[in-house]
């Protein structure tokens, strides 16, 4: 999931990281490879930072490039912490993309890697400096991830994020050599394995309930198991908090950015369990109407459409539902329940009849059916 790591606020401190990585991407991958500069990115730059490895002050006064920086980069400072992770940015777009080609056969995703297959391949090359054995290292966390999702196994959550895990902490512990700090390989591969868990679990949770409707491997039982896999999410980011700031001292700026962004998941609510906005400009409802057309239209959930014909070659494939497990219990049980109250306590908790309202009084003709209001949350305020 790109943006996953992408915390709220953003700090001036966050932004002049990220603005230096802008940069480093740039110059070193091209600019047709700046659309996937990456949340998840900065925060390996932001683990230099926390490492000494590299000295702040080559740290840009702006919160955005804007294209600039004429300096060499390449001869810099941080050019080799740069150059890293702006190649793990790369690496993360090109698995998205053969994600996206292999799920939903995406043209768009197809021209991308088109364009971007050298940008790939100097990525990937660079990162085998660090491990000589790194493609079939990496295939194979792949490989364990699309077994997991074979149709008729059954896969609890605790199952499923590890090969993600595994990966994430691979690829942290390589960062120790971009460093130069192999006494710090430990601590980055667990904080990458917590990572790499919290991703996961998030990207179940949030896709819950169009992966109902696409018919699409999920690992989460039913509705309620979506909250815990957002609790587990939660601890999992705090977890990686904790360590940053035990190996890198309180002022950890890896650790505040994983803390916002647990607390951005605690404020996160699933589709059909969002409030609605009073007044929805029109390029949001534009937005959400095409969005919500293009999966009714995907999914045969159009009223006037009716329900889709299907062959046995066009059935989608089944998946057997792995029963809720026990994930690792946090070592402080109460304090996810703590941080949703905080939240719910800024936002207010969401009214069932308001919901049902909103949804009757905004919904557009034909996207909603049979209740799939309550399901997808299809309404446009809702969403």
């Amino acid at each position: 999931m790109f943006g996953f790591l992408r915390p709220s606020p953003q700090s001036d401190d966050y932004r002049r990281s990220y603005a230096r990585l802008c940069v480093h991407q740039r110059q070193r991958l091209g600019i047709r490879s700046l659309p996937f500069h990456s949340y998840e990115a900065v925060f390996l730059y932001q683990l230099a930072l926390d490492a000494g490895a590299v000295d702040a002050g080559c740290l840009p006064n702006q919160r955005c490039c804007k294209l600039g920086g004429r300096a060499n980069v390449a001869v810099a400072g941080d050019a080799e912490v740069g150059m890293f992770c702006a190649s793990f940015a790369v690496l993360l777009a090109s698995i998205k993309l053969d994600d996206d080609v292999r799920d939903s056969r995406s043209t768009l995703a197809r021209f991308a890697k088109f364009v971007l297959r050298n940008r790939i391949a100097q990525a990937k090359n660079h990162l085998r400096k660090y491990d000589p054995a790194f493609d079939p290292t990496v295939a194979g966390f792949l490989a364990e991830h699309h077994r997991l999702e074979r149709p008729g196994r059954a896969v609890t959550l605790a199952e499923y994020v590890e090969p993600t895990a595994e990966a994430f902490g691979y690829l942290f512990g390589l960062f120790a050599g971009a460093i130069r700090r192999p006494d710090q390989r430990d601590a980055l591969r667990t904080i990458g394995r917590h990572i790499g868990r919290a991703l996961i679990a998030f990207d179940c949770a949030a896709d819950w309930h169009r992966d109902r409707l696409r018919g699409e491997f999920n690992p989460l039982p039913d509705e309620s198991a979506v909250e815990r896999s957002l609790e587990f999410c939660w601890n999992q980011l705090s977890d990686s908090a904790d360590v940053a700031r035990v190996r890198f001292g309180h002022r950890s700026r890896a650790a505040t950015t994983a803390s916002r962004v647990a607390d951005r998941i605690a404020n996160f609510r699933p589709s059909g369990l969002r409030t609605c906005p009073a007044r929805p400009n029109r390029w949001a409802m534009l937005k959400m109407v095409t969005q919500r057309s293009w999966l009714a239209l995907t999914t045969g959930q159009l009223a006037f459409a009716g329900p889709r014909a299907s062959t046995e070659e066009e059935e989608r494939p089944t998946y057997a539902e792995a029963p809720a497990t026990d994930l690792p219990k946090p070592t402080d049980a109460d304090a996810w329940r703590r941080a949703k109250q905080k939240s719910e306590d800024l936002e207010g908790p969401i009214p069932a009849q308001k919901r049902q309202d909103c949804c009757e009084n905004t919904c557009m003709a034909g996207l909603c059916a049979e209740g799939g209001c309550e399901v997808c949350c299809c309404c446009l305020a809702c969403a």
